[in-house]
Parts: structure tokens; C-alpha cells; sequence
């Protein structure tokens, strides 16, 4: 089974130290929004992504759980989306096959046990962001704020972070890779967890990560190797039913 490296824990160690980085360095003339503007482009640019309504990914996770011999485990992914609004994701592991759907305003988990849990707080903002696919393609609205918070080294990626405070009022800082000008990694002041993304391949003209990471630095972590990717597939909004 694949480990997460020392290297990565490192990374993940150094960033849970603080996303307010009293240390960072602002480049002159560059705003929050230039930031994104600039991942756009590099990403495919604004009209190409506009066209992407729908996407099916297909992925393999592997859970670490640290300190503990023998606990990780592997889970098979199937994830649907069609913007603005609609995600369902089945994760099958060897605990069973949980549920996550998002249609409107409302989600929830469904468990192998028959449990249906509501998603609310920002667990809820977090799903709906997903739902977007591209969601720096809504951040220029005057109804989100954008703030660049300067320049940092994580490991020997240099990056540069974007504050962005969304209409709800939920915040969380967005990392992007200086050099390739693609997102990096996510953070915000209510977990520790950070999110990780590399791996970027193009498809149709635009550039998507094949991998996911997460970890809250001291228990678990995991890995999301993509497997197949699918941008514009049929999809019929029953798929999105609550059940």
C-alpha cells in the first residue's frame, strides 16, 4: 500500500502553521483578483471553463491513519457534478458505501448503517464550492472579496495566497503555485486540515488536478489518485435525487 511520504508530511507541517503569514512578501501591483485572474488563464481560460457544465471522476483514495499499523485502507471514488448546484460522490471502502449529495441548497451523507446525516456550517459552503467545478470563475463578483496576502515557501514550492472571503462570510485561503499559476493547496481558520493539488494533466484545452491530498497533521491523512475524468457527460438531475 502506498505511504504518504516523509516529504509530504513535512509540507503538510508547515502549513499548519498559520495561513496568516506575517512573513509573506506582497509583490507590488498584484491584487486578489489579479491572482485568480491569472489561474484562469493558465487553467484554459475564462470561455473554455464556462463551457464545462458537467463532470465525472473516477479515483482511488488511500486513507493513512498515523501511528497505527495496519488501520489505512483504500477507497473506489465515483463523483458527479453539473453546475451550479448538483454533486453526488459514492466512496466504497471495506466499511461499506457512503453517499454524499448535494442538489440546491441541501446535502447530506448518507451511511452504509441507513444514518442520513445533514450537511450544514461549513462542511455545507465547502460542498457547494465543489458543486462549481471552477469556483474562481464566480470570485470577481462584488459580492466576494479578494485580498492577496503576499508570497511563501512550502517545502520548495513557492506561492502566492489569496485571501477570499465569500458572500456567506465563510474565509479560506487559496494558494497558488507561482510558477505554474495553478492552486496548490486550500486552508482556513476553522480546521487545521489543509487540501492539497498536483498532478495537473490537460483535458479538452484545459488544465485539471489527478491529484487530491488532505490531512489534519497529526492522525490521519489521504491521497486521491484520479483515475478517469469525464468533463461534459450526460447527466440527468434524478441522478441528484435525495433519497
Amino acid at each position: 500500500m502506498q505511504k504518504v511520504s516523509p516529504f509530504f508530511v513535512i509540507l503538510l507541517l508547515l502549513l499548519a502553521c498559520s495561513p496568516k503569514l506575517k512573513d509573506s512578501i506582497q509583490e507590488g501591483g498584484l491584487t486578489g483578483e489579479d491572482v485568480i485572474a491569472m489561474s484562469i488563464r493558465e487553467m484554459g481560460g475564462e470561455r473554455k471553463l464556462k463551457k464545462v457544465r458537467t463532470m465525472k471522476m473516477v479515483a482511488t483514495k488511500k486513507v493513512h491513519i498515523m501511528d497505527e499499523v495496519g488501520k489505512d485502507y483504500d477507497v473506489q471514488i465515483e463523483r458527479y457534478i453539473k453546475i451550479p448546484d448538483k454533486l453526488l460522490m459514492k466512496e466504497t471502502s471495506k466499511f461499506g458505501t457512503i453517499i454524499t449529495v448535494l442538489n440546491g441548497q441541501n446535502a447530506s451523507i448518507y451511511y452504509p448503517n441507513g444514518k442520513i446525516m445533514p450537511i450544514t456550517g461549513v462542511e455545507l459552503h465547502d460542498i457547494k464550492e465543489t458543486a462549481l467545478i471552477f469556483p474562481e470563475l464566480y470570485m470577481d463578483d462584488k459580492l466576494y472579496s479578494t485580498e492577496n496576502m503576499g508570497v511563501d515557501l512550502i517545502g520548495y514550492d513557492s506561492v502566492q495566497i489569496v485571501k477570499v472571503t465569500y458572500p456567506d462570510g465563510n474565509i479560506n485561503y487559496r494558494h497558488y503555485d507561482k510558477t505554474t499559476k495553478l492552486l496548490h493547496h486550500l486552508s482556513n481558520d476553522v480546521y487545521i486540515t489543509g487540501y492539497f493539488f498536483g498532478d495537473y494533466r490537460t483535458l479538452n484545452g484545459i488544465k485539471l488536478p489527478y491529484y487530491y491530498g488532505a490531512s489534519d497533521y497529526f492522525t490521519w491523512s489521504w491521497d486521491i489518485r484520479v483515475e478517469e475524468l469525464e468533463v461534459n457527460p450526460a447527466l440527468d438531475d434524478s441522478l441528484f435525487d435525495m433519497k
